[in-house]
């Protein structure tokens, strides 16, 4: 387990991981740079095939759920299978969830 700034320990690291989980919250806000597709490429470059990724994504306003769309696209694009999970009772959370292919 890791818990470090993932921009900066991904930039270092090279091994490849089975399940990584990104939880990053700048108060209740990921950074714009986590939410772009190089830095979901980064992920997918550091999961094994058949690897899984787990990113947590909170919706506390109308900017964050527009963000989550265009970010869901980019995600999907990204890893494939990927899905998207809600929980009752926790409304403004999202996990999106993909796998890196065997190819």
């Amino acid at each position: 387990i890791h818990i470090s700034d993932a921009a900066g320990f991904l930039s270092k690291e090279t091994k490849p991981y089975h399940f990584i989980v990104v939880d990053i919250f700048l108060d209740h806000r990921t950074p714009e740079k986590f939410l772009h597709s190089a830095f979901l490429k980064t992920l997918y470059d550091h999961l094994l095939p058949g690897g899984t990724v787990l990113f947590n994504y909170l919706i506390y306003d109308h900017e964050a759920r527009e963000k989550a769309v265009v970010f869901e696209e980019i995600f999907r694009e990204t890893f494939q299978p990927s899905h998207r999970l809600t929980f009752k009772g926790h409304s403004k959370n999202i996990v999106f969830t993909g796998r890196k292919s065997y190819r």
